[in-house]
């Protein structure tokens, strides 16, 4: 083993970097639409 990382693992640590940067940008959608939601009823 020793400091050798094959690139498949490369790649799928790349990708869920990825798929937690998506999340997260799609979480803080949801909170900001629901804000957005919450200042119309209140008007």
């Amino acid at each position: 083993m020793g400091g050798f990382e094959p690139p498949e693992n490369r790649i799928y640590i790349y990708d869920a970097i990825h798929i937690c940067h998506a999340i997260i940008a799609l979480h803080t959608a949801d909170m900001e639409v629901a804000y957005l939601m919450d200042k119309k009823e209140e008007d």
